[in-house]
Protein backbone atom coordinates (compact mmCIF):
# COMPACT_ATOMS: atom_id res chain seq x y z
CA UNK A 1 0.00 0.00 0.00
CA UNK A 2 2.85 2.28 1.13
CA UNK A 3 4.47 2.00 -2.28
CA UNK A 4 1.12 2.39 -4.34
CA UNK A 5 0.51 5.67 -2.74
CA UNK A 6 4.13 6.71 -3.28
CA UNK A 7 3.95 6.00 -7.41
CA UNK A 8 0.49 7.39 -7.34
CA UNK A 9 1.42 11.11 -6.12
CA UNK A 10 5.45 10.78 -8.54
CA UNK A 11 2.98 10.01 -10.86
CA UNK A 12 0.23 12.64 -10.44
CA UNK A 13 3.02 15.15 -9.02
CA UNK A 14 5.09 14.70 -12.53
CA UNK A 15 1.86 15.18 -14.24
CA UNK A 16 1.26 18.68 -12.54
CA UNK A 17 4.18 19.56 -13.95
CA UNK A 18 4.00 18.35 -17.12
CA UNK A 19 0.64 21.12 -17.00
CA UNK A 20 -1.47 18.13 -17.16
CA UNK A 21 -5.08 18.49 -16.61
CA UNK A 22 -6.97 16.23 -17.52
CA UNK A 23 -5.54 12.35 -17.19
CA UNK A 24 -7.80 9.95 -18.85
CA UNK A 25 -6.90 6.69 -17.56
CA UNK A 26 -8.80 3.74 -19.71
CA UNK A 27 -8.14 -0.06 -19.32
CA UNK A 28 -9.28 -2.90 -21.22
CA UNK A 29 -8.81 -6.43 -21.65
CA UNK A 30 -9.08 -9.62 -19.98
CA UNK A 31 -10.37 -10.68 -16.27
CA UNK A 32 -7.28 -9.65 -14.58
CA UNK A 33 -8.17 -5.82 -15.88
CA UNK A 34 -11.87 -6.36 -14.71
CA UNK A 35 -10.10 -6.77 -11.28
CA UNK A 36 -12.09 -10.66 -11.20
CA UNK A 37 -11.32 -13.09 -8.42
CA UNK A 38 -13.37 -16.37 -8.02
CA UNK A 39 -12.35 -16.92 -4.36
CA UNK A 40 -12.44 -13.24 -3.67
CA UNK A 41 -13.68 -10.17 -3.97
CA UNK A 42 -14.25 -8.83 -7.38
CA UNK A 43 -13.09 -4.99 -7.79
CA UNK A 44 -12.56 -3.34 -10.96
CA UNK A 45 -8.54 -3.00 -11.15
CA UNK A 46 -8.30 0.86 -10.94
CA UNK A 47 -11.14 1.06 -8.34
CA UNK A 48 -8.86 -1.18 -6.19
CA UNK A 49 -6.39 1.57 -5.65
CA UNK A 50 -7.64 3.72 -2.82
CA UNK A 51 -5.18 7.35 -3.56
CA UNK A 52 -6.42 7.11 -7.22
CA UNK A 53 -8.60 10.18 -7.15
CA UNK A 54 -7.87 12.07 -3.79
CA UNK A 55 -4.22 12.05 -5.17
CA UNK A 56 -5.05 13.65 -8.50
CA UNK A 57 -7.50 15.50 -7.08
CA UNK A 58 -4.84 17.19 -4.48
CA UNK A 59 -3.10 18.25 -8.16
CA UNK A 60 -5.49 19.88 -9.33
CA UNK A 61 -5.73 16.96 -12.10
CA UNK A 62 -9.36 15.44 -13.23
CA UNK A 63 -8.76 11.91 -13.49
CA UNK A 64 -11.41 9.88 -15.62
CA UNK A 65 -10.16 5.96 -14.83
CA UNK A 66 -12.69 3.70 -16.38
CA UNK A 67 -12.33 -0.37 -17.75
CA UNK A 68 -13.34 -1.70 -20.73
CA UNK A 69 -12.90 -5.47 -19.63
CA UNK A 70 -14.94 -8.39 -19.11
CA UNK A 71 -15.01 -10.95 -16.68
CA UNK A 72 -15.40 -14.14 -19.23
CA UNK A 73 -15.67 -13.92 -23.13
CA UNK A 74 -12.69 -11.62 -23.84
CA UNK A 75 -10.50 -12.49 -26.15
CA UNK A 76 -8.60 -10.10 -27.90
CA UNK A 77 -10.60 -10.43 -30.99
CA UNK A 78 -13.64 -9.04 -29.23
CA UNK A 79 -11.85 -6.04 -27.39
CA UNK A 80 -10.66 -5.03 -30.43
CA UNK A 81 -14.10 -4.89 -31.67
CA UNK A 82 -15.39 -2.91 -28.65
CA UNK A 83 -12.57 -0.38 -29.77
CA UNK A 84 -13.28 -0.40 -33.30
CA UNK A 85 -16.87 0.32 -32.78
CA UNK A 86 -16.66 2.54 -29.86
CA UNK A 87 -18.73 0.66 -27.15
CA UNK A 88 -20.63 3.04 -24.47
CA UNK A 89 -19.76 2.65 -20.97
CA UNK A 90 -22.93 1.78 -20.30
CA UNK A 91 -23.06 -1.26 -23.13
CA UNK A 92 -19.65 -2.18 -21.52
CA UNK A 93 -21.62 -2.64 -18.01
CA UNK A 94 -24.48 -4.39 -19.63
CA UNK A 95 -22.24 -7.07 -20.38
CA UNK A 96 -20.18 -7.01 -16.92
CA UNK A 97 -23.29 -7.33 -15.21
CA UNK A 98 -24.46 -10.06 -17.55
CA UNK A 99 -20.86 -12.04 -16.53
CA UNK A 100 -21.40 -11.62 -12.73
CA UNK A 101 -24.38 -13.54 -13.23
CA UNK A 102 -23.53 -16.46 -15.03
CA UNK A 103 -22.44 -20.27 -13.03
CA UNK A 104 -19.05 -20.11 -15.16
CA UNK A 105 -17.47 -16.74 -13.43
CA UNK A 106 -19.21 -16.64 -9.87
CA UNK A 107 -18.29 -13.41 -7.83
CA UNK A 108 -17.49 -13.74 -4.28
CA UNK A 109 -18.91 -11.34 -1.54
CA UNK A 110 -20.25 -8.91 -4.35
CA UNK A 111 -23.62 -7.52 -3.30
CA UNK A 112 -26.28 -5.85 -5.98
CA UNK A 113 -25.40 -2.18 -4.61
CA UNK A 114 -21.65 -3.25 -5.35
CA UNK A 115 -22.83 -4.35 -8.95
CA UNK A 116 -24.84 -1.13 -9.70
CA UNK A 117 -22.05 0.76 -8.18
CA UNK A 118 -19.13 -0.79 -10.41
CA UNK A 119 -21.57 -1.48 -13.45
CA UNK A 120 -24.56 1.38 -13.47
CA UNK A 121 -27.14 0.86 -15.92
CA UNK A 122 -27.13 4.39 -17.15
CA UNK A 123 -23.69 5.77 -16.20
CA UNK A 124 -23.86 9.54 -16.13
CA UNK A 125 -21.48 10.82 -18.01
CA UNK A 126 -22.22 7.64 -20.84
CA UNK A 127 -18.34 7.85 -22.25
CA UNK A 128 -16.99 5.91 -25.44
CA UNK A 129 -13.82 3.80 -25.94
CA UNK A 130 -12.11 5.01 -28.32
CA UNK A 131 -13.25 8.25 -27.70
CA UNK A 132 -11.28 8.00 -24.26
CA UNK A 133 -8.29 6.83 -25.69
CA UNK A 134 -8.14 9.50 -28.63
CA UNK A 135 -9.57 12.52 -28.09
CA UNK A 136 -7.31 15.55 -28.24
CA UNK A 137 -8.21 18.70 -25.82
CA UNK A 138 -5.04 20.82 -24.46
CA UNK A 139 -3.89 19.91 -21.21
CA UNK A 140 -5.10 16.44 -21.51
CA UNK A 141 -2.81 13.31 -21.37
CA UNK A 142 -4.80 9.09 -22.42
CA UNK A 143 -3.41 6.19 -21.59
CA UNK A 144 -4.38 2.68 -22.15
CA UNK A 145 -3.64 0.40 -19.62
CA UNK A 146 -4.04 -3.35 -21.76
CA UNK A 147 -3.71 -6.59 -20.40
CA UNK A 148 -4.39 -9.55 -22.76
CA UNK A 149 -3.78 -12.19 -24.67
CA UNK A 150 -5.83 -15.17 -22.39
CA UNK A 151 -8.82 -14.82 -23.83
CA UNK A 152 -8.30 -17.45 -26.90
CA UNK A 153 -6.24 -19.56 -24.99
CA UNK A 154 -9.24 -19.68 -22.07
CA UNK A 155 -11.63 -20.17 -25.00
CA UNK A 156 -10.15 -23.03 -26.37
CA UNK A 157 -10.10 -24.69 -22.96
CA UNK A 158 -13.62 -24.12 -21.58
CA UNK A 159 -15.49 -24.61 -24.81
CA UNK A 160 -14.58 -27.42 -26.68
CA UNK A 161 -11.57 -25.92 -28.75
CA UNK A 162 -9.09 -28.81 -28.35
CA UNK A 163 -6.84 -29.41 -29.92
CA UNK A 164 -6.63 -26.02 -30.68
CA UNK A 165 -5.32 -24.34 -27.38
CA UNK A 166 -1.77 -22.87 -27.84
CA UNK A 167 -2.91 -20.88 -31.05
CA UNK A 168 -5.31 -18.99 -29.38
CA UNK A 169 -2.42 -16.87 -27.89
CA UNK A 170 -1.49 -16.26 -31.54
CA UNK A 171 -5.07 -15.28 -32.19
CA UNK A 172 -5.23 -12.88 -29.37
CA UNK A 173 -1.78 -11.44 -30.45
CA UNK A 174 -3.27 -10.27 -33.72
CA UNK A 175 -6.00 -8.30 -32.38
CA UNK A 176 -3.88 -6.93 -29.74
CA UNK A 177 -1.33 -5.50 -32.61
CA UNK A 178 -4.55 -4.37 -34.82
CA UNK A 179 -5.46 -1.92 -31.45
CA UNK A 180 -2.01 -0.97 -31.44
CA UNK A 181 -1.61 -0.17 -35.12
CA UNK A 182 -4.92 2.05 -34.99
CA UNK A 183 -3.63 4.17 -32.19
CA UNK A 184 0.02 4.84 -33.45
CA UNK A 185 -1.93 5.45 -36.52
CA UNK A 186 -4.13 8.31 -35.25
CA UNK A 187 -0.67 9.52 -33.33
CA UNK A 188 0.75 10.00 -36.77
CA UNK A 189 -2.08 11.44 -38.48
CA UNK A 190 -4.22 13.23 -36.48
CA UNK A 191 -1.60 14.34 -33.38
CA UNK A 192 -3.21 12.23 -31.07
CA UNK A 193 -0.11 11.41 -27.93
CA UNK A 194 -2.08 8.16 -26.95
CA UNK A 195 -0.04 6.38 -24.93
CA UNK A 196 -0.56 2.36 -23.84
CA UNK A 197 0.86 0.24 -21.28
CA UNK A 198 0.95 -3.27 -22.69
CA UNK A 199 0.79 -5.49 -18.79
CA UNK A 200 2.94 -9.13 -18.88
CA UNK A 201 0.58 -11.88 -17.45
CA UNK A 202 1.80 -12.87 -13.95
CA UNK A 203 4.76 -15.07 -13.16
CA UNK A 204 2.52 -17.56 -11.30
CA UNK A 205 4.12 -19.25 -7.76
CA UNK A 206 7.45 -17.04 -9.49
CA UNK A 207 7.77 -19.26 -12.27
CA UNK A 208 8.64 -18.07 -15.99
CA UNK A 209 6.53 -20.14 -17.49
CA UNK A 210 3.89 -17.42 -18.23
CA UNK A 211 7.27 -15.64 -19.92
CA UNK A 212 8.05 -18.44 -22.30
CA UNK A 213 4.40 -18.76 -23.34
CA UNK A 214 3.04 -15.25 -23.50
CA UNK A 215 5.26 -12.03 -21.93
CA UNK A 216 8.00 -12.89 -24.59
CA UNK A 217 5.36 -12.10 -27.50
CA UNK A 218 4.20 -9.48 -25.80
CA UNK A 219 7.31 -7.42 -24.90
CA UNK A 220 8.18 -8.11 -28.93
CA UNK A 221 4.87 -6.75 -29.80
CA UNK A 222 5.34 -3.39 -27.56
CA UNK A 223 8.84 -2.78 -29.11
CA UNK A 224 7.17 -2.45 -33.12
CA UNK A 225 5.46 0.82 -31.70
CA UNK A 226 6.60 4.40 -30.95
CA UNK A 227 3.90 4.76 -27.99
CA UNK A 228 3.83 1.23 -26.09
CA UNK A 229 5.57 0.65 -23.43
CA UNK A 230 5.83 -3.28 -21.57
CA UNK A 231 5.21 -3.55 -18.28
CA UNK A 232 6.85 -6.26 -16.19
CA UNK A 233 4.71 -8.52 -14.52
CA UNK A 234 4.10 -9.55 -11.00
CA UNK A 235 4.11 -12.25 -9.23
CA UNK A 236 1.33 -13.79 -8.26
CA UNK A 237 0.41 -17.20 -6.18
CA UNK A 238 -2.01 -19.72 -8.02
CA UNK A 239 -2.98 -21.35 -5.49
CA UNK A 240 -4.77 -19.98 -2.31
CA UNK A 241 -5.11 -22.48 0.53
CA UNK A 242 -6.00 -25.67 -1.43
CA UNK A 243 -7.85 -23.27 -4.07
CA UNK A 244 -6.36 -22.40 -7.30
CA UNK A 245 -6.90 -19.51 -9.00
CA UNK A 246 -5.32 -17.52 -12.04
CA UNK A 247 -6.79 -14.67 -10.96
CA UNK A 248 -5.31 -12.69 -7.78
CA UNK A 249 -5.96 -11.98 -4.02
CA UNK A 250 -6.32 -7.88 -3.29
CA UNK A 251 -2.47 -8.02 -2.19
CA UNK A 252 -1.42 -9.08 -5.59
CA UNK A 253 -3.86 -6.55 -7.02
CA UNK A 254 -2.50 -3.58 -5.25
CA UNK A 255 0.66 -5.01 -6.39
CA UNK A 256 -0.03 -5.13 -10.08
CA UNK A 257 -1.76 -1.00 -9.97
CA UNK A 258 1.54 -0.22 -8.20
CA UNK A 259 3.62 -1.68 -11.21
CA UNK A 260 1.29 -0.05 -13.61
CA UNK A 261 1.71 3.86 -11.81
CA UNK A 262 5.12 3.05 -11.54
CA UNK A 263 6.21 2.33 -15.06
CA UNK A 264 3.64 5.64 -16.57
CA UNK A 265 5.45 7.17 -14.11
CA UNK A 266 9.56 5.76 -15.36
CA UNK A 267 8.07 6.04 -18.85
CA UNK A 268 5.63 9.22 -19.37
CA UNK A 269 7.93 11.61 -20.90
CA UNK A 270 10.33 8.83 -23.33
CA UNK A 271 6.81 7.68 -24.99
CA UNK A 272 6.05 11.60 -25.30
CA UNK A 273 9.55 12.03 -26.71
CA UNK A 274 9.39 8.90 -29.23
CA UNK A 275 5.77 9.71 -30.35
CA UNK A 276 6.93 13.14 -31.61
CA UNK A 277 10.35 11.41 -33.03
CA UNK A 278 7.82 8.77 -34.69
CA UNK A 279 5.76 11.11 -36.23
CA UNK A 280 7.81 13.47 -37.57
CA UNK A 281 10.27 10.86 -39.25
CA UNK A 282 7.09 9.64 -40.45
CA UNK A 283 6.14 12.62 -41.88
CA UNK A 284 8.68 13.98 -43.13
CA UNK A 285 9.63 10.51 -45.44
CA UNK A 286 6.28 11.08 -46.81
CA UNK A 287 7.14 14.62 -47.90
CA UNK A 288 10.68 13.60 -48.96
CA UNK A 289 9.09 10.32 -50.89
CA UNK A 290 6.57 12.81 -52.84
CA UNK A 291 9.03 15.28 -53.57
CA UNK A 292 11.38 12.73 -55.02
CA UNK A 293 8.84 11.02 -57.09
CA UNK A 294 7.67 14.12 -58.74
CA UNK A 295 10.85 15.35 -59.72
CA UNK A 296 11.25 12.41 -62.35
CA UNK A 297 12.87 14.10 -64.80
CA UNK A 298 16.15 14.62 -62.53
CA UNK A 299 18.16 11.69 -62.48
CA UNK A 300 19.07 9.39 -59.56
CA UNK A 301 22.25 11.01 -57.79
CA UNK A 302 20.21 14.80 -57.98
CA UNK A 303 17.16 12.82 -55.99
CA UNK A 304 19.13 11.76 -53.43
CA UNK A 305 21.02 15.42 -53.09
CA UNK A 306 17.60 16.58 -52.75
CA UNK A 307 16.59 13.55 -50.18
CA UNK A 308 19.58 14.63 -48.56
CA UNK A 309 19.49 17.99 -48.36
CA UNK A 310 16.10 18.24 -47.08
CA UNK A 311 16.17 15.67 -44.45
CA UNK A 312 19.58 17.44 -42.87
CA UNK A 313 18.13 20.58 -42.40
CA UNK A 314 14.88 19.45 -40.53
CA UNK A 315 16.32 17.12 -38.54
CA UNK A 316 18.95 19.52 -37.50
CA UNK A 317 16.11 21.79 -37.12
CA UNK A 318 14.69 19.01 -34.97
CA UNK A 319 17.12 18.11 -32.28
CA UNK A 320 18.31 21.43 -31.30
CA UNK A 321 14.89 22.16 -30.51
CA UNK A 322 11.88 19.00 -29.80
CA UNK A 323 14.77 16.44 -28.87
CA UNK A 324 16.77 18.72 -26.20
CA UNK A 325 13.73 19.76 -25.04
CA UNK A 326 12.48 16.10 -23.88
CA UNK A 327 16.21 15.33 -22.57
CA UNK A 328 16.06 18.39 -20.55
CA UNK A 329 12.30 17.38 -18.95
CA UNK A 330 13.87 13.85 -18.59
CA UNK A 331 16.91 15.05 -16.36
CA UNK A 332 14.50 16.91 -14.76
CA UNK A 333 12.58 14.43 -13.53
CA UNK A 334 15.76 12.18 -13.14
CA UNK A 335 14.50 9.49 -15.92
CA UNK A 336 17.00 7.73 -17.51
CA UNK A 337 18.16 9.11 -20.88
CA UNK A 338 20.21 6.42 -21.83
CA UNK A 339 17.75 3.84 -21.64
CA UNK A 340 15.46 6.79 -23.75
CA UNK A 341 18.40 6.66 -26.69
CA UNK A 342 18.71 3.05 -26.81
CA UNK A 343 14.99 2.42 -27.15
CA UNK A 344 14.11 4.82 -29.48
CA UNK A 345 17.70 3.87 -31.67
CA UNK A 346 16.07 0.33 -31.82
CA UNK A 347 12.58 1.44 -33.00
CA UNK A 348 14.25 3.54 -35.45
CA UNK A 349 16.67 1.29 -36.69
CA UNK A 350 13.70 -1.53 -36.68
CA UNK A 351 10.93 1.02 -38.71
CA UNK A 352 13.75 2.43 -40.82
CA UNK A 353 12.93 0.00 -43.95
CA UNK A 354 9.10 0.37 -44.01
CA UNK A 355 8.87 4.01 -42.95
CA UNK A 356 11.72 5.97 -42.65
CA UNK A 357 13.89 5.60 -45.91
CA UNK A 358 13.35 8.37 -47.90
CA UNK A 359 15.12 10.43 -44.86
CA UNK A 360 18.20 8.53 -45.49
CA UNK A 361 20.47 6.29 -43.23
CA UNK A 362 22.93 8.89 -42.11
CA UNK A 363 20.39 11.33 -41.06
CA UNK A 364 18.60 9.00 -39.20
CA UNK A 365 21.54 7.88 -37.56
CA UNK A 366 22.35 11.28 -37.28
CA UNK A 367 18.73 11.63 -34.54
CA UNK A 368 19.65 8.73 -32.50
CA UNK A 369 23.78 9.20 -32.07
CA UNK A 370 23.59 11.59 -29.03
Amino acid sequence: MDLLNKNTEKLASQLERLNIKKFCLTGAGNSLMSGYSAIFKTVPLFKRNPYLTAIFSKHNIEIIATHFARIQNNNDEHIHDYFQNNISEREMYRYNRIDTLKPDTPVVDMTADEIDKYYPKNPIPNRHFKDLVLTREEGRSNILVYIGATGSFLDNITRDGFPKIISGFKRDYISISAILKEIQSSNRYNDTNTQVYLVGIPRYMGLQITDILINGHLKEIAENYANVTYVEPIKAQLFYGSKPDVHLNAEEYLNLNNSIMKSIDDNYIAVMAKIEIDRFLFNLNKTIETLVRETVDNDAEDKISIMSEIAERRITEFLNGTIDKYISLMAAENKDISKFLQETKMYINDRFPYDFYYVGKENVNQLIIR
